[in-house]
């Protein structure tokens, strides 16, 4: 890029003002190219592993509350079947005990 070009832009002959420009033309030439695109498609697989790994980690997390779950219900399942059995039990010794006192429920 010529100086004149420059000086239509507004860069006047500062040595700063001409370093940071040129930066800014480089940056802009490099992201235009192949080798940023390539890196963006790295940069976004990279993203999208680590995105799977976060969502495995969820499932598995999500997998060990679900099994924990099932068991806290099959226990309570097994708890309620006792307390039923245990509800029948109690009911027919009462309704035999007054039975034979003669009192009916």
């Amino acid at each position: 890029m010529c100086s004149s070009q420059l000086i239509s832009f507004g860069v006047r002959s500062s040595p700063h003002l001409l370093k940071r420009f040129l930066k800014k033309a480089k940056l802009t030439r490099f992201l235009n190219s192949k080798a940023a695109s390539s890196m963006t498609r790295r940069s976004m697989k990279r993203s999208q592993s680590l995105k799977g790994e976060k969502m495995k980690m969820m499932n598995l997390k999500l997998y060990l509350k679900n099994k924990c779950i099932m068991e806290e219900n099959m226990m309570l399942r097994k708890k309620a079947l006792l307390l039923s059995q245990e509800n029948k039990a109690l009911l027919s010794y009462l309704q035999a005990s007054n039975k034979s006192n003669g009192k009916f429920l």
